[in-house]
């Protein structure tokens, strides 16, 4: 396929107007058109892997995943172009082209594809883990394995990263994220250098909004995936983020990058969290009193919508008690009954959950009947 592929890419040359050549090496990180030419002609790796995927990207932005899917079916897999594929399948959630892959690799003669296919196959397996015992059975396999290359030691450690902040142990994610940040600096492989600082962002974003609740360097990650190279699927979430952070302080910006999130999400066919965005677009919507209708997709809405509106539904929720989230019910309690207990349980059973961002969702009513902050700040941070 690595022919057929750069024989594509010559064809595009080959067919345009003069000076054509020159426009795509300077997008493939080449100083001229005859430097493009040589690894296409040769069938060679390119100097950046990265630059190879700017010209796809280029020639056939619709199809670029496709095209790229296609390549890694038939690449040589002893050259490193198949390593790097590893990474653009999985970020790209390519799964069964990862699959085949790592197959492939895995019977090769080169020792170091064999590496990579090794802990990519790992990779492939975190994709599939659904249970918390999944993921420490994972880690055990991380824990035992040997890893030498420089860019795989950085992966090993997203790859715990990852199962840690499945099972919510953020005290272990906090110190992985450390030591990946200074690790990846040591990476020279641009492409892969930028996808695993993305993937770290990205745990990241979600770490300094739902656990330490800090809004705004959270929005730094996302500000960073969403000006990067990162596939569509990275910036959906980037998006989420963004939007999510500024769901007590801002309507506008919560309602406008959740939207985006939204509609991200529904180009890539990703309908469970295209439910989870419509779910909390509706709830901003009742939460800030913007709401212009009554009949709602979501029960916690309803009921956040009636109370807000004085309706008393001390019935209803004790018959809704098991169908509601603990945290969020033990705040609709407290609203309806005006109960400061009811909302300091709320508060707890956030924190303990590890949510200190939703927290302050219970926090703001209990600051409005003048509960002592200080306290609140002591619990929540």
């Amino acid at each position: 396929m690595s022919k057929s592929l750069y024989h594509r890419i010559l064809n595009e040359i080959e067919l345009a107007p003069r000076g054509y050549a020159e426009e795509l090496a300077k997008i493939a990180g080449y100083a001229s058109g005859s430097a493009l030419k040589k690894p296409l002609r040769k069938d060679g790796d390119f100097d950046k892997f990265s630059g190879l995927i700017h010209l796809v990207n280029t020639l056939w932005k619709d199809e670029a995943v496709t095209i790229m899917v296609k390549y890694s079916s038939e690449v040589n897999t002893n050259k490193k172009s198949a390593r790097y594929l590893l990474e653009y399948l999985s970020v790209n959630k390519q799964y069964e082209a990862l699959h085949n892959l790592i197959e492939r690799m895995s019977d090769t003669p080169n020792i170091e594809s064999k590496a990579w296919a090794k802990v990519y196959k790992l990779a492939y397996q975190y994709h599939l883990a659904k249970t918390e015992e999944d993921y420490t059975n994972l880690l055990m396999e991380l824990s035992f394995l040997n890893v030498t290359v420089t860019e795989l030691k950085v992966f090993k450690l997203i790859l715990q990263n990852y199962c840690f902040n499945q099972k919510s142990d953020f005290v272990m994610t906090d110190l992985l994220v450390k030591e990946i940040q200074r690790d990846i600096e040591v990476i020279e492989k641009d492409y892969i250098k930028e996808m695993y600082w993305i993937r770290t962002k990205e745990v990241l974003s979600y770490n300094l909004l739902r656990v330490r609740n800090n809004p705004e360097a959270a929005r730094e990650c996302a500000d960073y995936i969403i000006e990067s190279n990162a596939p569509e699927g990275f910036k959906a979430y980037a998006y989420f983020i963004k939007g999510y952070s500024y769901k007590f302080t801002s309507y506008e910006n919560s309602h406008k990058y959740l939207t985006i999130s939204m509609d991200m999400y529904k180009k890539l066919n990703r309908d469970f969290e295209v439910d989870d965005l419509k779910e909390k677009i509706e709830f901003l919507d009742v939460y800030w009193n913007r709401t212009q209708t009554e009949n709602f997709r979501y029960v916690n809405n309803y009921l956040l919508y009636h109370i807000m509106k004085g309706k008393d539904l001390t019935k209803v929720l004790i018959e809704a008690k098991n169908k509601i989230n603990p945290a969020f019910h033990a705040f609709l309690q407290g609203i309806n009954s005006n109960d400061e207990k009811k909302l300091i349980i709320s508060t707890i059973k956030y924190v303990k959950r590890g949510d200190n961002f939703l927290a302050n969702l219970p926090r703001i009513e209990l600051l409005k009947r003048e509960y002592d902050d200080e306290i609140l700040e002591e619990l929540i941070g």
